[in-house]
């Protein structure tokens, strides 16, 4: 089956990898991560050359080192992100009605939502080898993520919302 079939049919593996953002996303700044950030991730994680690029990299590289490592994460990102929107709204309502996720009390310019875990659930632990590069990646834009405002990074990755 191709990656990206493979991938983007399963809304658990979305909802595992938005959480895995999240976590370290919260873990970096101590903040929720904003909804534009999360809306990000499955058009990243889901395309194969990207999860690869950005699963190989140092946490300390950084967002910049992956897209000179890898320019096709942004080519058409824009188009990505409207694809794969209705799918990571569905993994974002599965991994909060799993207890991943929660929607964060604190005010801001975007909804904001926080992990609930701290560490992966056994029963949904990833198995095959393209799941694990895809919660690899999803942990580094969690990293990355946290060092950086919603518009500057919608700027670097030439994405509107």
């Amino acid at each position: 089956m191709d990656f990206e079939v493979e991938v983007v049919q399963s809304t658990t593996l979305g909802a595992l990898s938005l959480w895995q953002t999240a976590e370290t996303h919260r873990a970096e700044c101590a903040r929720p991560i904003e909804l534009p950030k999360l809306l990000l991730v499955l058009p990243i994680v889901f395309h194969r050359r990207s999860a690869s690029s950005v699963a190989r990299l140092q946490f300390a590289s950084g967002l910049l080192k992956a897209i000179d490592d890898e320019p096709l994460i942004v080519v058409g990102l824009q188009e990505r992100v409207k694809s794969n929107a209705e799918r990571t709204y569905r993994s974002l309502a599965l991994a909060i009605g799993a207890g991943l996720l929660a929607r964060s009390t604190e005010l801001d310019t975007w909804p904001l939502y926080e992990s609930r875990r701290r560490g992966v659930p056994t029963k949904i632990k990833p198995q095959t080898e393209r799941e694990q590069c895809v919660l690899a990646a999803s942990k580094r834009l969690g990293y990355w993520f946290a060092g950086a405002d919603t518009v500057h990074l919608a700027l670097q990755l030439g994405v509107r919302f």
